[in-house]
C-alpha cells in the first residue's frame, strides 16, 4: 500500500512534536488561606511533577500579596471568596502574567471582587461546575470526585487555550491535562480535514493533505500520553494515519450514492473520519495501550483493508443512509453554498497550500459541521 504523503513533512513533525515535549516552563501556584482545604490539596496533586523541565512553585497568601516569579510563564490563583484573590490577580495580569483563578465560590468571588471594582474575566476564571449552574447562595460548590474530574478538565482547557506552545510540556509533565489536549488536538484536525474535503475539487488532492494532518495529531496524542514515536516508524506512523482514509473509504461509497452533495458531503467524510480515528486513538491511551503495539496493530489493519482480506462494512440499510444525509444536506445547503464558493476561492488564490485553506476554512466548516451532525445524530 502507498499512501501519497512526503515522509520528510512527516520526520519534521516527528522531530518537532518531540521538541514541544520536552520544552521546559515555569508556573507559579498561589493558594489563597481563605479557599477550601480540598480544593488546594487537589490542585497541588495534579500540578506535581517530577519532570526536569517542568518548575512549579507554590506560595500560600492572605491578605499580603506576595511578589510571582518573575520568569514564571503562568500563574495560577487559588482562590476563596474574598478581594485579596482579586486583586492579586489583577497585579499579576499587570506584570504581564497569564493568570487562572481557580474557586469554588465563582459567583460570590465575582460578587466581591466587583464591589471593589475588581471583576475577574469570565475566560479566567475556573470552576468546577459553571457558575451560571449554582447560584452564590449555594456556594463554595460540592466537591466530590465528579467535580474534582470536572475542573481539572477545564484547568487543562484553560492551559491549551491560554499557552499553546506549551500544550505537549505540560501534558508531558501534568497526566490530568493529556485528555483535554488530545481532544483539543482531534477536534481542531477533524475542522482542518473537514475544510480540505470542502475545498478539494481536485480528485484526490485531499489525501496527502488529510492524511499528513491525521499523522500530526496522532503524534500529538501519543506525545500528550507520554508516548515518543521514533523516527524510524515513521512509515507505519502514516500507515496508521492513512487508516483514517481507510475508514473515509466508507463514506466515499455513499457519495457514489448521492453525487448531488458534492463538496458538502466531502467536507463531513473528512471532518468525521478524522473525530473517529482521533477519539479511537484517545480510548486506547486512556486504556494505557502501548505506542508500538497501535503501530503494529493499526499496520497491519490497514494492510488488510488495502489487500481485500478485510473489507470495509457498509451501513445495513443504504436507503435510510442516503435519505438521512440527503435531509442534513437539505438543512444547511443555502448557508453552505455562498460559504463554499468563497473557500473555494481562497484554495485557488494560494495555490493549493492545504495549511491556508484549512485555517481559511475551519470557521465555515465548523458552522456547516454542526448543522449537518446535529441532524444526523
Amino acid at each position: 500500500m502507498k499512501i501519497p504523503v512526503d515522509v520528510s513533512s512527516v520526520l519534521s513533525a516527528i522531530e518537532e512534536t518531540e521538541k514541544s515535549r520536552k520544552a521546559s516552563f515555569r508556573m507559579h501556584i498561589f493558594m489563597e488561606e481563605a479557599a477550601d482545604v480540598a480544593l488546594r490539596e487537589m490542585v497541588c496533586n495534579v500540578f506535581s511533577s517530577e519532570e526536569e523541565g517542568a518548575k512549579v512553585f507554590v506560595d500560600t497568601f492572605s491578605s499580603k500579596l506576595p511578589a510571582p516569579d518573575k520568569k514564571a510563564d503562568l500563574c495560577i490563583v487559588v482562590a476563596g471568596p474574598t478581594s485579596f484573590s482579586a486583586s492579586l490577580y489583577h497585579q499579576l495580569l499587570d506584570d504581564g502574567f497569564p493568570t487562572m483563578v481557580v474557586t469554588l465560590c465563582p459567583n460570590l468571588l465575582q460578587k466581591i471582587a466587583g464591589m471593589s471594582d475588581l471583576a475577574i474575566d469570565e475566560a479566567d476564571l475556573v470552576s468546577a461546575v459553571s457558575p451560571d449552574k449554582v447560584s452564590a447562595t449555594d456556594e463554595p460548590q460540592p466537591f466530590g470526585e465528579a467535580e474534582q474530574s470536572s475542573l481539572a478538565y477545564a484547568m487543562g482547557q484553560w492551559l491549551s487555550y491560554v499557552y499553546p506552545d506549551k500544550r505537549l510540556a505540560f501534558a508531558n509533565a501534568f497526566p490530568f491535562f493529556r485528555k483535554a489536549l488530545a481532544t483539543e488536538s482531534v477536534k481542531a484536525t477533524a475542522m482542518q480535514n473537514g475544510g480540505i474535503g470542502l475545498v478539494a475539487f481536485i480528485p484526490g488532492a485531499d489525501m496527502p493533505l488529510m492524511t499528513l494532518n491525521e499523522a500530526k495529531m496522532v503524534l500529538q496524542i501519543a506525545a500528550a500520553y507520554g508516548q515518543q514515536i521514533d523516527k524510524s516508524r515513521a512509515k507505519e506512523l502514516i500507515a496508521v494515519a492513512g487508516s483514517g482514509f481507510m475508514f473515509r473509504g466508507i463514506a466515499r461509497q455513499l457519495v457514489a450514492l448521492i453525487p448531488a452533495l458534492g463538496s458538502l458531503t466531502k467536507a463531513g467524510i473528512g471532518y468525521g473520519g478524522t473525530l473517529a480515528l482521533g477519539y479511537t486513538f484517545i480510548e486506547y491511551f486512556e486504556g494505557n495501550g502501548d505506542v508500538k503495539a497501535l503501530l503494529d496493530k493499526g499496520v497491519t489493519l490497514t494492510k488488510e483493508i488495502a489487500s481485500g482480506k478485510r473489507q470495509l462494512p457498509l451501513p445495513s440499510d443504504l436507503n435510510e443512509v442516503k435519505d438521512n444525509v440527503l435531509s442534513a444536506a437539505e438543512a444547511f445547503a443555502t448557508r453552505a453554498l455562498p460559504i463554499a464558493k468563497g473557500i473555494v476561492q481562497v484554495f485557488v488564490d494560494n495555490g493549493l497550500d492545504g495549511d491556508k485553506v484549512a485555517k481559511a476554512s475551519g470557521k465555515a466548516v465548523e458552522t456547516l459541521m454542526g448543522a449537518a451532525l446535529g441532524k444526523l445524530r
